[in-house]
């Protein structure tokens, strides 16, 4: 029993600090293992909210009244999915990320002054570990990876593409981090948001690099505009989401992009014909969906759109895409309802907070349109940690008994 005596001088802002510490290093080096993180650090604060019988009253709130709306959307699903196993089989572990994303946000909401601190202190010496790793990958060529992973032979080398993950990891909280940063040292969060900028930018994503123009425009267009143009940005991320399926197949036609970027490689071409089948194929379905998990096994996919580009490579590569397709208007009207939970979140913080938090949203929203499978594992767990580091660090600071709500 002495052995575990220090468990229980462990505070949620140690828990919370320990993701916030391995967060960008992990998803450096071994992105999938955030799932593990998560679900690691979920455990011990479920059991915190649970005997301080505050879980139940996080259930009730917004994103807890959605997130188990759309589980059970999900479920109902497998009645007409024409992949009812891979639906059965995806549903189970939602149910464990979605729990586990739920309580470590709503852990970081209630979190004291000094489990504040805890947290932050934690979070930048992980940034600045998380930093060092980029560099050094990116400048030579992989050593680490090629180290972790041991020899490869018969197999093609690494690419720098396997870093996509932690740059998108980086580019969420860069913006709280920064504040944060700045806070203790004038001048250091302008460099570090300049730090990332250069790294996102040397990278290979495509997807990383527009969610940064992106995330760069709204948090200056929030911090200038006030609640207003948060407004303003919450209109177009719930048109943006309401219209996806529209989109691809009017302004955005294969055929259109082709014409007016021909400079462009066919990798984005190939996402092009990815939406417009998408589309094609929501228009079928379009009030419940082809079943939850069931982009790949979708009727044509296969089929190329262009040279080893097949119509549906896995999943539509775009979130409110791959809600429609997969859940039909009640999946997507739940991903819209996610997202305005956290941009109703930022409107309650004050001018930088605000700011910083709306960034962060619109750079995960600008990757999950352009990249990723929305029910990946890690890709799930990335974003929920992300969304528990953001509200423990743009937090009040104040104890329970006097805070405001948490920010979700």
């Amino acid at each position: 029993m002495r052995l575990l005596a220090p468990l229980g001088r462990l505070h949620a802002g140690h828990w919370l600090g320990l993701a916030a510490f391995l967060y960008l290093p992990l998803a450096v080096l071994a992105p999938k293992g955030e799932t593990a993180l998560l679900l690691f650090v979920a455990l011990p604060l479920l059991a915190r909210l649970a005997i301080r019988r505050r879980l139940v009253p996080h259930f009730r709130r917004p994103l807890g009244i959605v997130l188990g709306l759309l589980l059970g959307w999900a479920l109902t699903s497998v009645l007409w999915s024409i992949v009812p196993d891979e639906t059965l089989s995806l549903l189970k572990s939602l149910i464990v990320i979605f729990l586990a994303a739920l309580t470590t946000v709503a852990a970081a909401g209630e979190l004291e002054t000094h489990e504040r601190r805890t947290v932050a202190g934690l979070a930048l010496a992980g940034l600045g570990l998380g930093l060092v790793l980029l560099v050094i990958e990116l400048a030579a060529g992989l050593p680490l990876a090629n180290l972790l992973r041991g020899p490869r032979p018969g197999l093609p080398q690494l690419e720098l593409s396997m870093l996509n993950a932690g740059l998108v990891a980086l580019l969420i909280v860069m913006w709280p981090l920064a504040l944060e940063l700045g806070r203790r040292r004038a001048g250091a969060g302008a460099l570090l948001l300049l730090l990332a900028a250069v790294l996102v930018l040397w990278g290979v994503s495509a997807s990383a690099k527009l969610a940064l123009g992106l995330a760069a425009l709204v948090g200056l267009a929030v911090f200038f505009g006030g609640r207003r143009a948060l407004r303003i940005f919450a209109v177009l991320v719930v048109a943006g989401i309401a219209l996806a399926p529209v989109v691809p197949r009017t302004v955005l036609t294969p055929e259109r992009f082709a014409a007016s970027f021909p400079e462009l490689r066919d990798s984005a071409l190939h996402r092009v014909h990815i939406w417009d089948f998408s589309a094609r194929t929501i228009a079928q379905r379009p009030l419940v969906g082809w079943g939850l998990d069931s982009s790949r096994a979708i009727p044509g996919g296969q089929v190329e759109a262009i040279e080893h580009g097949p119509y549906m490579s896995l999943h539509p590569h775009n979130a409110a895409l791959q809600m429609w397709l997969e859940l039909g208007l009640p999946g997507a009207a739940a991903f819209a309802a996610l997202a305005l939970i956290g941009l109703i979140a930022a409107g309650r913080l004050e001018t930088w907070q605000r700011a910083a938090a709306a960034a962060a949203l619109a750079a995960a929203l600008g990757v999950a349109s352009l990249s990723f499978g929305i029910w990946q594992n890690w890709w799930l767990a990335t974003l929920a940690l992300a969304a528990a580091i953001t509200t423990a660090l743009l937090g009040e600071g104040e104890k329970p008994s006097q805070a405001k709500p948490p920010l979700i």
